[in-house]
C-alpha cells in the first residue's frame, strides 16, 4: 500500500470514528428564502456515511404536502483556514484533520453538505487543508473557495468552485442552491484513486455549479464596473 493510500486510509477512519467539533469548522443550514418547491426536481443525488466511505443516495426533495422535507435541507461548512505558514507540519495536519473530521459530520447528519473555505489572498489555503479538500471533493462534497480580501479566480485543474469576489455568506446561500437543484457530486469509489471516468463526472457536475457562481458575480462586477467609471470621471 502506498504512502498516500495509507494515509488517506487512517484519516477515513479517524473520520468515521469521531465526531469531535472545531472551533475552525461552522456548520450550519440555510434557510432558502424564494424557493419555490415546484419548480425542484423531484428528487437528486445525495451522500450517506458507509463506514469510512460515502456512497451515493436518491434523495426526494419534497414531502406530499408539495414542502422540503427537512432531511433535504442543505448543510454547509464554513472553514476558516489558519494563516498559511511554509514548513509548519503540525499546523498542515491539523488543516487536514479538521476537513476530514468536518466532512464526517457533514455527511453522518446530512445527506446534501459541501464546503466554503475562507482562505487568505485569491484563497489560498495550508497545503494539507488543501489537499483534504480536493480529496473531500472526490468524495461527493462540493467545496467553495472564498478569500478573506480579494477575488478568487478559477485555476485550470482545480476541483474547487470558485467564489470570485463573493463573501462566505454570499457562497454559502449559492452553494445551498446549488445542492437543492444539482445535488451532490458523484463520489469516487475510492477517493485517494479515481478513475478518469470518476474524475469526468464530478468536473461536468461543478461546472453546473461554477456557472451558478459566475452568474451570481455578474451584479457585482457590473457595480465595480460603475464605480471605476465614476471615479476615473471625477475631475
Amino acid at each position: 500500500m502506498s504512502i498516500a493510500r495509507l494515509r488517506f486510509v487512517l484519516l477515513a477512519g479517524l473520520m468515521a470514528a469521531t465526531v469531535a467539533t472545531s472551533a475552525a469548522i461552522e456548520i450550519s443550514t440555510e434557510t432558502l428564502t424564494g424557493l419555490n418547491p415546484r419548480t425542484l426536481p423531484k428528487s437528486v443525488a445525495g451522500l450517506e456515511l458507509r463506514g469510512s466511505a460515502t456512497a451515493p443516495i436518491k434523495l426526494a426533495l419534497t414531502g406530499a404536502d408539495g414542502r422540503l422535507r427537512p432531511e433535504a435541507t442543505p448543510a454547509v461548512a464554513l472553514l476558516r483556514d489558519a494563516a498559511w505558514s511554509p514548513d509548519d507540519p503540525a499546523r498542515d495536519a491539523a488543516g487536514e484533520f479538521e476537513v476530514m473530521v468536518g466532512a464526517a459530520r457533514l455527511v453522518r447528519n446530512h445527506a446534501l453538505a459541501g464546503f466554503v473555505t475562507v482562505g487568505n489572498h485569491f484563497g489560498a489555503l495550508q497545503p494539507g487543508t488543501e489537499a483534504a479538500l480536493q480529496r473531500t471533493v472526490l468524495m461527493g462534497l462540493p467545496v467553495v473557495r472564498s478569500a478573506r480580501d480579494g477575488d478568487v479566480r478559477a485555476a485550470p485543474g482545480d476541483l474547487l468552485i470558485s467564489a470570485g469576489s463573493l463573501s462566505a455568506a454570499e457562497a454559502r446561500r449559492i452553494l445551498s442552491y446549488c445542492l437543492i437543484n444539482y445535488g451532490s457530486l458523484p463520489p469516487a469509489a475510492d477517493p485517494a484513486r479515481p478513475t478518469q471516468a470518476e474524475t469526468d463526472s464530478i468536473r461536468a457536475r461543478l461546472r453546473l455549479y461554477q456557472q451558478a457562481f459566475d452568474l451570481a458575480n455578474v451584479p457585482l462586477l457590473a457595480a465595480y464596473s460603475s464605480e471605476a467609471a465614476a471615479m476615473a470621471a471625477m475631475p
